[in-house]
């Protein structure tokens, strides 16, 4: 068997669009093997893609992002532990309706000192109405 003509094509996908599908058909001239026609297929493929899309490989200057340019950040400073809890206790303490406590819920199993706050507020808030007689 000959080869004398090869068959290149590439799916080229394009972000957030469909996808691009060349290809072309070309004769092999003299000794060229197909490996060498198909590499050099691929080197004008990806050439004329840069060329017809330059807008998905070098983006304006006003654009690019650098991670250098960030700005940097100050440490977060933690809060002692006793703190957090303590604030958590008063967050507690301020919900003034059960649906607003039950977001603690979860939270409060975690330490025994915030499922005391959470029971306590829970009974304050799920007591009964008192009835008026008018």
């Amino acid at each position: 068997m000959k080869v004398t003509k090869v068959t290149f094509s590439k799916k080229i996908g394009m972000p957030g669009y469909s996808s691009d599908n060349p290809g072309v058909e070309v004769e092999l001239e003299g000794k060229e093997t197909k490996e060498e026609a198909w590499t050099k297929l691929n080197q004008d493929m990806i050439a004329w893609h840069r060329a017809e899309y330059t807008h998905l490989y070098d983006p304006p200057a006003e654009k690019r992002v650098f991670v250098t340019d960030a700005p940097e950040r100050e440490p977060r400073s933690k809060q002692p532990e006793d703190q957090r809890i303590a604030a958590l206790i008063s967050d507690i303490y301020s919900c003034s309706e059960l649906k607003v406590l039950e977001g603690y819920r979860l939270l409060a199993k975690t330490k025994p000192e915030l499922q005391a706050a959470y029971d306590m507020q829970y009974t304050k808030l799920n007591l009964p109405k008192p009835q008026t007689n008018d």
